[in-house]
């Protein structure tokens, strides 16, 4: 790539950096709203091809990933698909995930290989050791601990080239598209650990009335992990035009909790995190999956003018109003992208526009992750950028 090309990406990423601080911060009204992708695997749909294929290949998937920017021109994406570590799981000899191609489906293996009398073991060892002296030959099956080693040395090239292939289709946005990433960093709550990779959903939700106490245990010392981790990565961070916000948080299945349990199991460690982002001048970026109505109070809490939260399930007006503290993203919804005519999209996103960017405090995107066929349709989506692109504020 020529230099010129390179100064020419520098200023479009420097210009759309500017563009979601000018909304995020209320420096000034934008001259026109963000457009944040939120898609998982849909775009390998839209070019036609199958899971199967693209998410064993990385070079596949990354020409796939090019295709879409080079489309749709969002100002930055949630991700780059760049969790797909399926190859490197399947080669530790069982995968997480349960695939198909007539649709394109991919779903999580209901198979959590922590036991409900082990939280004392996991405050006692702490994550790292407990998944390792606890929960991988159980998860994969394996008989004895050489040969898990045996499956980590065939699964370690995988490794490697998801590694690469993170760092190409990084490079490639930031550098070569003028794209900064989302984010340079992120924490999560430790209580997430339950309900996606040691408990499960079913479960934790029994555990929280049977064993309280030894799940907050556990968490401490989870945290013990997590957190000097999380701050020693994001303590140093300045002004970078390589990202959107400094960091992000991904609330999934805090959804489980009452507001009382949210208050003992997962609030304190999340007000810790958005105390850090305040003491550290910085902006946060909040990926709130489900729904958060029933939580709102808490949200009240948060440091204005440096936080975004994408909402997925809440009515994004709604939101606005109730969390003014806040910028809010997304909230278009993903039945309409995928079911509905070009029309009724046209004046779905024009009432979205009237109800949420009128002040330029609003940042478009979808209301879930894009993953399957009719999550979203071609000719709808690039409707909708167009008339968005059109818009004055």
């Amino acid at each position: 790539m020529s230099i010129e090309l390179n100064q020419t990406a520098d200023s479009l990423r420097h210009e759309r950096k500017e563009l979601f601080m000018d909304v995020v911060k209320r420096r000034k009204k934008p001259s026109r709203i963000p457009l944040i992708s939120s898609d998982s695997l849909w775009k390998i749909c839209d070019e036609g091809e199958k899971f199967s294929i693209a998410l064993n290949d990385y070079d596949r998937l990354y020409e796939i990933m090019c295709a879409y920017h080079e489309r749709y021109d969002f100002d930055s994406y949630t991700g780059y698909s760049a969790r797909n570590t399926i190859p490197f799981t399947n080669a530790l000899g069982e995968g997480m995930y349960i695939m198909g191609d007539d649709p394109n489906s991919l779903t999580v293996r209901d198979d959590f290989p922590m036991r409900g009398d082990e939280y004392g073991e996991l405050a006692e060892k702490g994550i790292v050791k407990f998944c390792l002296e606890n929960l991988i030959c159980r998860l994969f099956h394996y008989k004895t601990r050489e040969e898990a080693v045996e499956h980590l040395k065939a699964a370690t090239p995988w490794l490697m080239k998801y590694s690469d292939y993170y760092s190409r289709v990084s490079a490639k946005f930031v550098h070569g598209y003028g794209v900064p990433k989302i984010e340079s960093c992120g924490y999560q709550v430790s209580f997430e650990n339950y309900s996606f990779g040691l408990r499960g959903i079913k479960e934790t939700a029994m555990d929280l009335r049977r064993r309280p106490q030894e799940m907050l245990d556990a968490m401490e010392k989870m945290e013990e992990y997590y957190w000097p981790a999380f701050t020693s990565a994001a303590e140093n961070l300045r002004y970078s035009d390589e990202v959107v916000f400094d960091t992000s948080t991904c609330p999934m299945n805090y959804t489980l909790l009452s507001p009382k349990q949210f208050a003992k199991f997962y609030w304190p460690w999340m007000k810790r995190y958005f105390d850090f982002v305040e003491a550290h001048d910085q902006t946060s970026y909040i990926f709130a999956e489900g729904s958060f109505a029933n939580k709102i109070d808490f949200f009240r809490d948060i440091p204005e003018k440096r936080v975004g939260v994408l909402v997925e399930e809440d009515d994004p007006a709604f939101v606005k109003k109730a969390l003014p503290n806040l910028t809010v993203i997304g909230g278009y919804p993903s039945m309409v992208l995928g079911q509905e005519s070009r029309e009724k999209n046209l004046s779905t996103v024009k009432k979205l526009v009237e109800e949420c960017a009128s002040d330029g405090n609003y940042i478009f995107s979808m209301d879930k992750m894009l993953s399957y066929p009719r999550d979203c349709n071609r000719e709808n989506l690039l409707a909708v950028l167009d008339y968005l692109r059109s818009v004055t504020l």
